[in-house]
């Protein structure tokens, strides 16, 4: 039995722990690169500090385990010849972003068995993408978290468990980033009756709701409820005018890799599949509002669900063939 489980899971592990130590060495690259780095991991005393972003407040989850973890005497203590200046600060920064893939990594091997191999490809992929390609590289506390949360969400789905174990991880996720709130439409990839679905839904936004709220309030947060900007930081105009005329330059396009686009032009397969892409339209309309959409990183949450969607696809052409 155990070498039947070796042959199953070991290539996903070892393929698993060898990408978390190449995103551990890209880390310690990508870090420097910007201020906020370093000062959304290190440079501020407590979740209620003036100092603190207003639109990190909230992110407690992601914050408090940074701090916890990013200071651990690092596991790979070596650094790239090409950085003059090492520092314990990157160092922790990269063991954060190595811990995040190989506790994904393990969800995927859990809900997809030996099928995990293509979504731990795929999320190595468009990580490297997402702290490659863009505008003002930086890497925050909670972009892999996020993606966890949402790794865990398709898995949960995947496996088919009743929706209050999925209302739970969504209830779970919004401390760690406030963007778990558009899995509030999960029901529409259940075969539900549209009362159920209308109820599970509004159940769970409404205790996402409660949970911002909360937040806010306990981390003394002045804009209660809505923390995030909606104006563009680089000229006079609306956050989303700014997002549509970025698409010019090509690459927000091609976020994730390219998958996001290719799962948005996937055509609906199924109701799982249609149920995700109305969450993945949601999110991109609320990036598009409150993000900046040439920030890369900002896109990690539509990983798991585009790789779910693609693989899906893959499998049925193979099917009917």
């Amino acid at each position: 039995m155990l070498s039947e489980r070796l042959r199953r899971f070991g290539p996903a592990a070892i393929i698993a722990c060898s990408l978390a130590m190449a995103l551990y060495y890209q880390a310690l690259l990508v870090a420097p690169l910007h201020f906020h780095s370093a000062q959304s991991f290190y440079e501020l005393e407590s979740v209620g500090s003036e100092t603190l972003v207003q639109a990190w407040k909230s992110r407690v989850f992601s914050l408090l385990g940074a701090r916890w973890l990013a200071p651990a005497v690092p596991l790979l203590p070596e650094l790239p010849t090409s950085l003059r200046a090492p520092t314990w600060e990157t160092l922790g920064i990269a063991q954060w972003l190595a811990f995040w893939f190989l506790l994904i990594s393990l969800v995927y091997v859990a809900a997809h068995r030996e099928r995990a191999l293509f979504h731990i490809l795929g999320t190595y992929a468009c990580v490297v993408f997402g702290y490659s390609v863009g505008a003002d590289l930086r890497i925050y506390p909670w972009d892999m978290p996020a993606l966890a949360v949402f790794a865990l969400f398709v898995a949960l789905v995947h496996r088919g468990l009743p929706p209050a174990w999925i209302v739970l991880a969504i209830w779970a996720g919004m401390p760690f980033k406030e963007t778990a709130v558009v899995l509030c439409l999960f029901p529409l990839a259940l075969d539900l009756s549209w009362r159920r679905r209308a109820a599970w839904a509004g159940a769970t936004l409404l205790g996402c709701v409660l949970i911002k709220v909360g937040l806010d309030v306990a981390t003394q947060n002045t804009a209660v409820g809505l923390t995030m900007a909606v104006d563009s930081f680089y000229d006079e105009g609306s956050l989303w005018w700014w997002n549509l005329r970025k698409l010019a330059l090509g690459y927000p396009l091609a976020v994730n890799g390219g998958t996001l686009l290719a799962f948005l032009l996937l055509p609906h397969a199924s109701r799982t599949l249609l149920g995700f892409k109305a969450i993945a339209l949601a999110f991109v309309a609320g990036n598009f509002l409150f993000g900046i959409i040439t920030e890369s990183r900002i896109w990690f949450e539509m990983i798991p669900l585009a790789l779910y969607a693609l693989e899906q696809s893959v499998r049925s052409a193979a099917a009917s063939r």
